[in-house]
């Protein structure tokens, strides 16, 4: 059984972390197929995540199937399709979900290259990196942990230059608009061409700006159909930017594995946890 739970970052801190979180692997309830398997579905967040495996770790199956066994210190990069987590019993996992355009300043990566993966950085990270891992274990509660993780990442990002450019500020509006600016407008505010414009994009958020803006609009979809699933669903759509259901339902197939009735029918999925 699951438990997950997310934490808020330090005000310091909000700009560039989205949140924290624990997901915690307990026995539980035994009979269903997915109990036996210790495995769940997540659509893609358009973030970057950390993760400190403190017990077990997972296997990640993107949508293409390819398998990346992940433990103690890793990287899950940007992903453009549902992806399933294995679990191996008894994991203990804490998470930090970095903004996509500060954790391309954080951590010298290249960020395209990890699309579609997840990475084991135990050889990749600096010293740093493996010595608050170390920290966390020796840490008795999950209070301690996230008030040592803020306070290094903190100092981590003191040795940044977190200078706001035209195209970070461009990634924001994005947010913002929850992915309904057209392309030729982002590219038309970061004045750039529609070429430089994907490029960029590809190298500081490991997607192009037509994919990004795809994951921020379904998510937002999500996030409404589930806290408001009396709303109609064609106004949903409609006021997301969505002015084809058949579209929006492919969409909603690529990005979850299931019709949109049969996902919001489930409530045993990290998709859920994850919205909001």
């Amino acid at each position: 059984m699951i438990h997950f739970k997310k934490y808020a970052p330090s005000a310091q801190l909000v700009a560039y972390v989205q949140y924290y979180f624990v997901l915690e692997m307990r026995e539980g309830e035994k009979g269903s197929q997915r109990d036996a398997e210790n495995f769940s579905t997540n659509h893609p967040q358009g973030t970057f995540d950390l993760m400190f495996a403190l017990r077990g770790g997972i296997r990640l199956v993107n949508h293409k199937e390819d398998n990346f066994e992940l433990s103690k210190l890793f990287i899950m990069g940007q992903q453009e399709g549902y992806f399933n987590i294995h679990f191996q019993p008894s994991s203990q996992i804490l998470g930090v979900v970095f903004y996509a355009e500060s954790f391309s300043k954080l951590f010298n990566l290249p960020l395209a290259e990890l699309t579609n993966t997840g990475i084991n950085a135990e050889d990749i990270l600096s010293a740093p990196y493996q010595e608050i891992y170390h920290q966390m274990l020796g840490s008795k509660t999950h209070d301690d942990r996230l008030k040592r993780l803020d306070s290094f990442i903190s100092h981590e990002l003191s040795k940044v230059d977190f200078s706001f450019t035209g195209f970070d500020k461009l990634i924001r509006a994005m947010r913002h608009n929850d992915g309904q600016l057209s392309v030729g407008k982002m590219a038309e505010q970061a004045n750039l061409s529609e070429r430089t414009l994907q490029r960029n994009m590809k190298n500081s958020l490991g997607v192009g700006p037509k994919s990004f803006s795809n994951i921020l609009r379904f998510k937002e979809v999500l996030r409404i159909l589930k806290q408001h699933p009396e709303y109609d669903w064609q106004d949903v759509l409609y006021h997301c930017g969505y002015y084809d259901q058949a579209h929006f339902i492919k969409d909603f197939k690529r990005y979850t594995g299931k019709t949109p009735r049969a996902f919001l029918d489930d409530n045993d999925n990290l998709s859920t946890l994850f919205i909001g």
